[in-house]
């Protein structure tokens, strides 16, 4: 990943048609995702081991600070899948699609696979050293508000009304506005000019 003077980096479209999401939007969009999570994991959580939370002591697994169990294997399996999937394909998780933020490419599209999952795979890095606070460092320090896993993907995380994305990756909603705006001032003035007509 290349990088710019201005510390941007060159591979991404410039910063004017994009509004990036901070640390708000994308907390209110991984608050929403563990609320669907806790809605399937805890039901099946009591419909296999008995209990809504499962305390150290129901797990099978247990060797030091190591906790964990099958249940648990298969949690990590269904989330790791659920947010590689769906911001490979659609650019967003449904938290992010509520709070309306979203993930892009360098070319304005969705990331597609490889990079949802470099993306998500780093959250491992942006954990540290705990708590995420890597990661939220980033977000509050950088110009484009990026993670660990952002940067080394070459992904971004904008407002969704910031640029309407078309299917072919670029800037629909930005590019209709500019379309108007021509039309609207030759408009105006087309309806100056009848004015002056009708006064003389």
């Amino acid at each position: 990943m290349t990088g710019s003077t201005d510390g941007r980096s060159s591979r991404l479209p410039p910063a004017g048609g994009y509004r990036y999401a901070g640390l708000g939007p994308r907390f209110l969009a991984l608050l929403v995702d563990l609320m669907l999570f806790c809605s399937v994991f805890f039901p099946a959580t009591r419909l296999v081991e008995g209990v809504w939370l499962m305390a150290p002591s129901d797990h099978r697994w247990v060797s030091g600070w190591l906790i964990t169990d099958p249940l648990c294997v298969v949690f990590l399996v269904v989330m790791s899948i659920y947010y590689i999937g769906l911001e490979a394909t659609f650019g967003a998780t449904l938290g992010k699609r509520i709070v309306r933020i979203r993930v892009i490419a360098p070319s304005g599209g969705v990331p597609g696979w490889r990079k949802s999952v470099i993306r998500n795979g780093l959250r491992v890095i942006d954990s540290l050293p705990a708590f995420n606070l890597l990661g939220v460092v980033l977000i509050l320090r950088t110009p484009e508000r990026t993670r660990v896993g952002d940067l080394v993907a070459c992904t971004r995380v904008i407002h969704r009304e910031a640029c309407a994305l078309g299917g072919d990756g670029e800037l629909a909603g930005v590019g209709r506005l500019m379309a108007r705006r021509p039309e609207s001032e030759g408009a105006q003035t087309r309806g100056r000019q009848l004015e002056r007509a009708r006064s003389e």
